[in-house]
């Protein structure tokens, strides 16, 4: 009962914290599209922050990788993206390969849950702590009911302040 009370605070306190800001006017705008649109994009971002939380513990724990390897890596990545904002061809060389990506108009009339799927991908690094309990807890193999509830509790705690701010839009 104190994992899901923690988390349910962990994520009331993230739903309201300055790192909500890349996906709040998005949460704002989504009020103007019908009564439903703010909840479903909210429980779009929620199911989809839950899922890619849980899965990529799993998979993380899954290949063993030392903790420098991980280090090392998302510095390269963030130091190519950092290069890549400043000099023009070091960005056309790491867009090339998504360029190839088919791009598909996402309907406006579904209700807004695939848009709240898209950012809830953007939003999984403003869990903080606990989403690195959440990833501890996967790293150590024992994903399980209980890191399973403390999911849940967060995503639903960081449900009702967006909902607010969606429903306030």
């Amino acid at each position: 009962m104190t994992l899901i009370l923690i988390g349910t605070l962990g994520g009331l306190i993230t739903g309201i914290s300055p790192c909500i800001l890349p996906v709040l006017p998005v949460i704002f705008f989504s009020g103007t599209g019908g009564s439903r649109r703010p909840v479903l994009v909210v429980a779009g971002l929620v199911v989809s922050f839950s899922a890619a939380t849980l899965v990529g513990s799993t998979l993380l724990a899954l290949l063993h990788l030392p903790d420098n390897v991980i280090r090392w890596t998302g510095l390269a990545l963030l130091t190519l993206i950092g290069l890549g904002l400043i000099f023009p061809t070091v960005e056309y060389l790491l867009e090339r390969p998504f360029a190839r990506i088919p791009q598909r108009q996402i309907r406006t009339a579904g209700g807004g849950f695939g848009l709240g799927l898209v950012l809830g991908l953007v939003f999984v690094p403003c869990a903080g702590p606990v989403l690195a309990a959440i990833v501890v807890a996967g790293a150590t193999g024992s994903i399980g009911p209980s890191t399973i509830a403390l999911t849940v509790a967060f995503a639903v705690g960081v449900a009702v302040p967006l909902t607010l701010f969606a429903l306030a839009g």
